[in-house]
């Protein structure tokens, strides 16, 4: 029937449109582990080779709300001259997720070398960024 059709073509709609809202999320977790990254590599830069925190392992950066970081990465330091903010990750579904981190992580390897990291995303693969 006609309204059947209309039914059909109206879910098919809905598709796409969440799709796209899970790319826009991923494709901000992109960008903010771009910045996350270009930040600690400059304030390592300016800073001799020092980091901004204790990184040992693979870390989950801290919310600047927190009160809190034990276990995690505490960027606030960086707040104003090399980060605007401490990002978060875009999520819909934050009431699981750890609520004192942001779910962008920071590896340091031995080498010295730092990976700033969002491995929830919805789309595609972890995302990673090594320098």
């Amino acid at each position: 029937t006609p309204l059947q059709d209309m039914r059909s073509c109206a879910a098919n709609l809905n598709i796409p449109r969440a799709r796209t809202e899970e790319e826009k999320r991923d494709n901000q977790r992109r960008s903010d582990v771009n910045t996350l990254i270009n930040a600690l590599y400059q304030y390592s830069i300016d800073n001799n080779g020092a980091w901004p925190a204790k990184i040992t392992g693979t870390m989950e950066i801290c919310r600047d709300t927190a009160e809190t970081c034990d276990g995690m990465v505490d960027l606030k330091k960086m707040k104003g001259l090399y980060l605007q903010s401490i990002l978060v990750a875009p999520s819909p579904n934050m009431a699981q997720e750890n609520p004192l981190g942001t779910g962008y992580f920071v590896t340091l390897e031995q080498n010295n070398r730092v990976t700033v990291s969002a491995p929830r995303t919805e789309v595609g693969a972890p995302i990673t960024i090594t320098r």
